[in-house]
């Protein structure tokens, strides 16, 4: 199984608030950072609801050209799973996965927007590798150690938004999650 699916959905500029369709980054621009967002602030309403699921957060992620994002998973305990819809705005870049025996070091911290994460060291090349494009949006299964890049030769900046719906049991691992996303996967 894949830890990152394509999806068919709108790109990021069809789904913001109207009043953001013209910079939708205006106060989100400081390199290598990550923002907390109200999702009523960000997102049109007509698509704070997907798939009919409790969407309780959104944080935006911005990777300046060359940039690498640290190798971590959305949780501290692997028994919480996360998963996130992104979308992505900007050209060269991609996601990273490693595997559990890659790892040789951990820690436990919160990102710059207050978030525990787990933060990994490892001894080898990801284990899977996904391209991401302009206006793609993606199905990530952001329990799983990932990282973020942009090796973009332009200069663009690459930036990610990225909403977490609330677990609930009946949704409780990333097959039952493709699975309620399977109509819109692109294969």
């Amino acid at each position: 199984m894949e830890y990152v699916y394509k999806l068919n959905l709108p790109g990021l500029i069809d789904v913001v608030k109207d009043d953001l369709k013209l910079d939708p980054f205006g106060e989100y621009k400081k390199p290598n950072h990550v923002y907390s967002v109200p999702i009523k602030n960000f997102l049109h309403p007509n698509w704070t609801n997907i798939n009919n699921l409790d969407w309780f957060h959104l944080s935006i992620f911005n990777k300046p050209p060359g940039s690498f994002g640290i190798i971590h998973n959305d949780t501290r305990d692997t028994s919480q799973f996360y998963w996130s819809i992104n979308w992505v705005y900007g050209e060269g870049g991609g996601m990273c996965f490693w595997e559990e025996n890659q790892i040789y070091q951990r820690t436990v911290d919160k990102d710059v927007a207050g978030l525990y994460r787990t933060v990994f060291k490892v001894n080898s090349p990801p284990s899977k590798k996904y391209k991401t494009e302009h206006n793609g949006v993606y199905l990530v299964n952001s329990t799983k150690i990932h990282n973020a890049y942009n090796y973009s030769k332009e200069g663009k900046t690459r930036y990610a938004v990225a909403i977490k719906a609330r677990p609930t049991p009946q949704i409780n691992t990333w097959e039952k999650v493709v699975n309620i996303f399977q109509s819109y996967i692109i294969q």
